[in-house]
Formats: structure tokens, sequence, C-alpha cells
């Protein structure tokens, strides 16, 4: 198995076991279960925790009514342009714009209040 890192490489494994967030083709017509099919519909992100764990950055950071900046954070080393950002006070598809700093992101829209999240 081929385990990719997120940032445009990986390593093989010989591993047979499952790792969360794993895509793998299946010749039935259905996802087995404990599968999700692959096709954009909307999941829990409460149901499904383990994988939202493992497919996103989880930090505190704090922002500023009006301001796109957000700081604070404890490393932007994983982060990257287009990431989407979620949050109090951050309107639904925000992105990341730019990765300022080591503990600063600015996105693709304004926070419409303060405080840290």
């Amino acid at each position: 198995m081929y385990i990719a890192d997120g940032a445009g490489s990986g390593a093989w494994s010989s591993s047979t076991s499952i790792a969360t967030g794993m895509i793998a083709d299946f010749t039935t017509p259905i996802a087995p279960s404990g599968w999700l099919e692959l096709d954009g519909s909307a999941i829990s992100t409460t149901t499904f925790s383990t994988l939202y764990t493992a497919m996103t950055i989880q930090q505190t950071g704090f922002r500023g009514s009006g301001s796109a900046i957000i700081t604070g954070l404890s490393s932007t080393t994983n982060m990257k342009v287009g990431y989407y950002v979620f949050g109090t006070g951050i309107t639904s598809g925000t992105q990341i714009l730019t990765v300022d700093s080591s503990t600063q992101i600015t996105m693709t829209a304004n926070a419409s209040s303060s405080g840290s999240a």
C-alpha cells in the first residue's frame, strides 16, 4: 500500500491494515460496510470524527472582525494555499490565501467576529 503524506510524496508500506481516510476501488456496486462512497456527499464530522481528524489540521488561532489574518497558530508547517478554513466567525468556503509565517495565515475572506477558535 502506498501511503501519501499530503505534500506530494509518501512511501510504500507492506502493511495490510486499512488506514483511516484510505481510498480504495471495489468491484461491487455499493461500498462495503464501514466505507463511504467518494461521491461528494456531505458527511457528519461527528459520526466520522476519526476520518475528520485524519483529514484536517486542527488548531486554535486568533481572528479580528473585518480582518482576513489569523495569528497565534502553533504551526503552519502543513498548511497550504487553497486549504479550507473553518471556525467561528469564518464564512463557509473561506480558504488560505497565503501562509505568512510559522504562526500566521491570511484567508480569502474577512472574519465576521473577533476571538479565538
